[in-house]
């Protein structure tokens, strides 16, 4: 590996972990205001953060891929090990580019678990907002059951307005 590019590789690699561990402290306060139920807007200035993040990430990304294409590596994990392991060869520091690494993928993997959370928080959100609306508008509710063979069925109720009960 060239030396000349060493640097940058880590300055990459760690600016990287600070938009991963950005995204992750976003998807934190998401599940806090989930839990309260009671602020939209500030869901929606949640989600264009984390857009925005994810969109660097994802550039971060490609750069790296344009750069282990450039030192004539697969654009995965053992590329980018075998990267580092080139650094180290050529008498390179690679320890806290290999922590950062770790670390990145860690927190990486935390993000994805709580926005898979999160995701199934908001959808659970949104049925029941829909619910709600349909009972509003006077719309027939059906529920899903489960027949003795394990086929779904659904059974509606009767469609009443609130302005009926």
């Amino acid at each position: 590996m060239d030396a000349k590019f060493f640097p940058a590789l880590e300055k990459l690699i760690t600016q990287t972990l600070q938009l991963v561990t950005q995204l992750q402290q976003q998807l934190q306060r998401e599940t806090a205001v989930l839990n309260q139920f009671n602020q939209p807007e500030t869901l929606t200035e949640i989600a264009l953060q984390k857009r925005q993040l994810v969109e660097d990430i994802e550039s971060n990304y490609r750069i790296l891929g344009q750069f282990l294409t450039q030192q004539q590596l697969p654009n995965n994990q053992n590329g980018l090990l075998t990267c580092l392991r080139r650094a180290e060869t050529n008498g390179m520091a690679i320890a806290v580019s290999l922590e950062n690494w770790q670390q990145l993928k860690l927190v990486a993997s935390e993000c994805q678990a709580l926005n898979e959370q999160n995701g199934a928080a908001i959808d659970l959100l949104s049925r029941q907002t829909q619910r709600s609306l349909d009972i509003l508008k006077g719309k027939p509710q059906t529920t899903d059951l489960y027949g003795p063979g394990g086929a779904a069925r659904s059974i509606s109720s009767t469609p009443r307005t609130l302005a009926s009960v």
